[in-house]
């Protein structure tokens, strides 16, 4: 088993590592199935990643690395029954342009380099995080071998995990409706229970892979909070005057708030971003989802007014 928040970082080591000493009856063995829980960014780059090092039965690839790996049945499950477009901002930096032209046809590059905003400072791309991953989603359902060898289920959790400790038999999921399809029920078309000889943890910092299946302690707080969103100041009017200020400009709000808002993209004008952080949420009562900016600013001015008598 694997778990991994980067997954296709698993994919560029099969891609740069050279692959010796590999028995030739690796060569005759039936696909190996895979299971990726988490369809965001590292569930759908590690699928991608996967399919490409892999060897395609219909082809003479003959590589080291696509023997190794043999060929590949991918299931991709989320837990999300719908897949919205929101997100932070994401940095395509140097690395990961290399990494994407490992893993993934040329078009995927060339398309995030196109929708994004380039640095020039550092090579590197900003564009909205969904953008990424609806540019990685559409290569898996529209493009071969991709749409063929990878399949995804959406609504879907995995509910047991069994055969762990036995090496000599595959890991048999059961799946289960996410609370978040009403009513709940399983995606027609994917089994209840299922054999891999691989599961990969891609499902973000509340990992189910990480906490119930490897029984590893889960992640640490920082007892920070981030809320992060996007305005056009064409359109709000009381806003206006902010295109007016350079980029990048922040405001401290006391020792713990911070509110910072940069352009986000040149192609369209007074377009503004924005990041507001702070620290102590346990100590100011932030509930995630309830508690805005607006509520901790109220709050950070009562403060400083003076105590009735």
């Amino acid at each position: 088993m694997v778990n991994t928040e980067v997954g296709f970082f698993l994919c560029i080591l099969f891609s740069w590592q050279s692959c010796t000493h590999i028995s030739k009856s690796v060569k005759n063995r039936p696909a190996m199935r895979v299971l990726i829980v988490g369809c965001g960014l590292a569930g759908m780059a590690t699928a991608l990643g996967l399919v490409t090092r892999s060897r395609d039965e219909n082809k003479n690839t003959n590589d080291d690395c696509s023997i190794l790996l043999g060929s590949m049945e991918i299931v991709l499950i989320e837990r999300r029954d719908t897949l919205i477009s929101q997100g932070a901002t994401f940095g395509l930096a140097r690395n990961g342009q290399v990494s994407l032209q490992e893993i993934a046809p040329p078009l995927v590059l060339e398309t995030l380099k196109n929708l994004g905003i380039h640095l020039p400072f550092t090579g590197g791309y900003m564009l909205p995080w969904w953008k990424v991953r609806d540019t990685l989603l559409e290569t898996i359902q529209g493009t071969s071998p991709y749409k063929k060898r990878i399949k995804i289920y959406l609504g879907c959790v995995v509910e047991k995990v069994e055969n762990l400790d036995q090496e000599d038999k595959p890991v048999r999921v059961s799946f289960a409706a996410s609370s978040s399809t009403t009513p709940p029920s399983l995606p027609g078309s994917i089994p209840e229970t299922q054999d891999f000889d691989v599961v990969i943890g891609a499902d973000g910092v509340h990992s189910q892979i990480r906490t119930e299946i490897l029984g590893l302690p889960p992640p640490v707080p920082t007892d920070a909070v981030v809320w992060r969103g996007s305005v056009d100041t064409n359109v709000v009017t009381e806003l206006q005057h902010c295109q007016q200020y350079p980029p990048g400009k922040f405001f401290g709000f006391g020792p713990d708030i911070v509110l910072a808002y940069f352009n986000f993209h040149g192609r369209l004008p007074g377009m503004v971003a924005w990041v507001f952080s702070c620290q102590n949420a346990t100590k100011r009562k932030i509930v995630p989802g309830t508690t805005t900016p607006l509520d901790i600013l109220k709050e950070y001015r009562a403060s400083l007014l003076p105590e009735k008598e």
